[in-house]
């Protein structure tokens, strides 16, 4: 039917479905994403590098920073679509992926005898071995869990943090100096100190046994002079004061650190604490996806702009 009625269609519309035929799969990865207009994503095998503009409004909202797409995506007017379903997988396979397509290429050459490595070959090898490469991502998807961030004692990295009311600051200051659990930090900053020996030790989480889907962040601490010390010592920053006229600032990157550093303050500070206000708790996950959200806003109004002047003049998009 196509052969049939290609020739009367408007040049608009041939260049669509030539696009769209002509389209292979090929690994992405999401690079900025507009919530509710679209997102950028980067090809990582294909046409290495190369960067298309996704005007999807469903799945700009699905999406998260840096999450691995294997897809067909051709390029529309103005921005790019999709050609098939997708394939998404966290950010933590890519090299397993990466993997599976160089080690599938590299076979490909020596099967057709290709030496030369350029796009219109890694185009050949994707358009016939697609399904076998998209059964074995999908085994992977199957598999894979998103690593997680935690602490050295195995708790979710949370990013928590609360104002401390006090009485009387000067009083505050000379209890906090004259605690073991704290050292006055490194730099200009006046009245700031690193939490560096909870009273008592802050227990390990049990339930991390698995070491390979788990980054651990450790803060290590340093000298006046900026120069890290050695981390066998036990001098591992915990968590963090701050005075600020008549409260205390309190951070701490899990909510177990957190807890045991307001335990720790309360009973240093005794009855010149008043109360504690403003504690914010933000999963280190949904701190990532906020940052990601409003980046290059002038690459998504583009689209948005592009987009109403095509509805406009009547076409589709």
């Amino acid at each position: 039917m196509l052969k049939e009625v290609y020739s009367s269609l408007p040049e608009r519309e041939k260049n669509y479905l030539k696009n769209w035929s002509d389209s292979v799969f090929s690994l992405y990865t999401v690079i900025n994403i507009r919530k509710g207009v679209g997102y950028s994503i980067e090809d990582m095998f294909l046409e290495h590098g190369k960067r298309k503009l996704i005007a999807d409004t469903t799945s700009s909202i699905l999406m998260r920073k840096y999450d691995l797409m294997f897809v067909r995506a051709y390029d529309f007017e103005i921005y790019s679509r999709f050609g098939s379903g997708v394939i998404k997988v966290p950010y933590s396979t890519k090299e397993e992926l990466m993997d599976i397509l160089h080690s599938g290429y590299k076979t490909f050459q020596n099967q057709h005898a290709i030496s030369t490595d350029n796009p219109e070959n890694r185009k050949k090898f994707l358009r016939e071995t697609s399904l076998e490469i998209i059964h074995k991502i999908e085994q992977v998807a199957k598999t894979s869990r998103e690593k997680k961030f935690i602490t050295p004692e195995g708790h979710e990295i949370m990013f928590c943090s609360g104002t401390v009311k006090i009485r009387e600051t000067g009083t505050a200051i000379n209890a906090i100096s004259k605690s073991k659990d704290f050292i006055v930090a490194a730099g200009n900053k006046k009245h700031f100190y690193n939490w560096i020996d909870p009273d008592p030790p802050i227990p390990h989480n049990p339930e991390v046994k698995d070491k390979k889907n788990v980054f651990i962040l450790q803060t290590q601490l340093v000298d006046q002079r900026g120069n890290g010390l050695d981390t066998d010592s036990g001098l591992i920053v915990y968590g963090n004061l701050e005075f600020k006229k008549n409260d205390i600032l309190i951070s701490a990157t899990s909510r177990e650190r957190y807890d045991f550093l307001k335990a720790s303050i309360k009973r240093i500070l005794g009855s010149n604490l008043t109360g504690i206000e403003d504690e914010k708790f933000t999963k280190m996950s949904d701190e990532f996806r906020t940052n990601a959200e409003e980046e290059n806003d002038s690459e998504y109004d583009y689209i948005r702009e592009a987009k109403e002047g095509i509805q406009d003049e009547g076409k589709s998009i």
